[in-house]
């Protein structure tokens, strides 16, 4: 991206942002799919116009087989706005074209319903109503999903002990079925759209700190809520169980719960969990969820809305963990970092604060190079070690750009990236440009780093990149774009 487009205050110009560049010497044209030119070394990129010998490559990316248009399903936040919503502004925000957004007003000061009654939960509707109306100026769509226990006050910090009041105590469900039909009357004052919010009933009931009653306590609250929500507000879209993970030790657990809803006539509208420890891996945890729907003749959308462990706030792991929500093909998801909880406007870690104000991280890089695939995702093939998501980018009908987001969960050292399909998608007299940048894992980086580009002419349908991943904690791109001296 050229240096210009940064302004003074470490922000990006968004109108240049979003429509791409067309770089100078040595780069090469990109809409929509915008690369750095600088920090590039003079070594050229390792490339074969053939096919590669039997040394098969980590990871194999095919032009040619189309997935999917891109949705950037992996693109949202739980909280990361500021409590009004206006904070950050689009151009951090809008460029990354998000989906979802989780809030209820966690943390917010008071005791919410709980501790507080009205006067409580009002504060923390008034940030769930403006964070709603911001998301809602925003490109896309996006969806917001109101967590009714932040709004309850179960979120840890005001109501966190077995003496305080939660849902149900002595048989009383009084306060419970009030706060729903305050709830409902809230959205309905403010016009919320039926088709852009989520009712999630309780965050991680399976997790002590924000259930302390039995889950027999958690499956009435369920019935009881879906139940109210239905009678008073019809369209409600109802999300669960919002478990911290599901594999391995809490799919019979899943299972129960899905029954319990099945026999009840409380099933949800979309079915959703964290992905929040190392071992996790999206992709397998919808495989199993797809099989358990299935064995009960349900067909509901996927949603992980809290993911990245805590202890792999880095940009390769976060590029891998988002590549792999990708490729669970999960409708919704959003990051979720602890941490950075709950209304900063940093969009969980991704911003940090400087004396110019904001600046992206290499994270912040990471979502945004996932976001600039507009057009068609295609498919592509990993490791255990290192895996990718790639699609392209529309521009004008002469020219094709495309890029490859990579992400890692451990130390891949040097990784072969075969790219296919490029013989059908560049005309034989084209020239393109194949470059490498290199996101670092830092929490201010004004852009990626080219560390090796290439001119490639006539190309064959493969070429073979290889990138020195020295560091796991770094995440890498790779751009294809038409040479600019084509078009002179």
């Amino acid at each position: 991206m050229k240096k210009e487009l940064v302004d003074g205050a470490g922000g990006i110009d968004r109108r240049a942002f979003l429509r791409g560049i067309t770089a100078g010497a040595g780069g090469f044209t990109v809409a929509g799919c915008s690369t750095a030119e600088s920090n590039t070394t003079s070594e050229s990129v390792t490339t074969t116009d053939v096919t590669p010998a039997s040394e098969p490559a980590d990871v194999v990316v095919d032009f040619g087989a189309t997935r999917e248009s891109a949705t950037h399903n992996a693109n949202g936040f739980l909280y990361g706005l500021s409590y009004d919503g206006q904070d950050p502004s689009d151009k951090w925000l809008a460029a990354l074209q998000p989906g979802l957004f989780v809030g209820g007003g966690a943390r917010v000061e008071g005791g919410a319903w709980a501790l507080d009654g009205e006067t409580g939960y009002e504060k923390r509707w008034r940030m769930v109503e403006q964070q709603y109306e911001r998301i809602r100026t925003l490109p896309g769509d996006p969806e917001y999903v109101i967590r009714i226990s932040d709004l309850w006050g179960a979120d840890a910090v005001r109501v966190v002990d077995e003496d305080h009041p939660w849902p149900g105590d002595g048989g009383n469900w009084d306060q419970w079925d009030a706060l729903l039909e305050r709830i409902v009357s809230d959205v309905t004052d403010a016009g919320m759209e039926p088709n852009a919010i989520q009712f999630e009933i309780w965050n991680e009931p399976n997790y002590e700190l924000f259930w302390k009653r039995s889950q027999e306590r958690f499956r009435e609250l369920w019935r009881r809520g879906v139940r109210t929500l239905r009678d008073l507000y019809p369209r409600a879209r109802i999300v669960g169980p919002n478990y911290t993970h599901l594999l391995p030790d809490l799919r019979n657990r899943f299972e129960e719960w899905l029954e319990m809803t099945i026999d009840t006539g409380t099933v949800p509208d979309i079915v959703n969990w964290h992905d929040l420890q190392e071992w996790n891996d999206p992709v397998a945890d919808a495989t199993v969820v797809r099989e358990i729907l299935d064995e009960h003749d349900l067909d509901l959308p996927l949603e992980i809305n809290e993911y990245l462990p805590r202890s792999q706030l880095n940009a390769g792991y976060d590029a891998w963990d988002l590549v792999r929500i990708d490729k669970a093909d999960v409708q919704y998801a959003a990051l979720g970092v602890w941490t950075e909880c709950c209304s900063n406007p940093r969009l969980v870690g991704l911003l940090t604060p400087t004396d110019d104000g904001l600046r992206p991280s290499g994270r912040w890089w990471v979502h945004r190079r996932y976001a600039s695939m507009t057009g068609d995702l295609v498919e592509t093939s990993g490791t255990s070690r290192v895996d990718a998501v790639a699609g392209t980018c529309p521009t004008e009908p002469e020219s094709v750009t495309a890029r490859t987001l990579l992400g890692t969960n451990s130390r891949p050292e040097t990784v072969t990236v075969d790219l296919r399909g490029l013989g059908a998608r560049l005309a034989a007299e084209s020239r393109a440009e194949i470059a490498i940048e290199r996101i670092p894992d830092a929490p201010v980086v004004d852009e990626p780093e080219i560390i090796r580009q290439r001119t490639i002419t006539a190309p064959q349908d493969i070429q073979r990149v290889s990138i020195p991943w020295n560091d796991r904690l770094d995440a890498y791109a790779i751009s294809i774009g038409t040479d600019p001296d084509d078009d002179q």
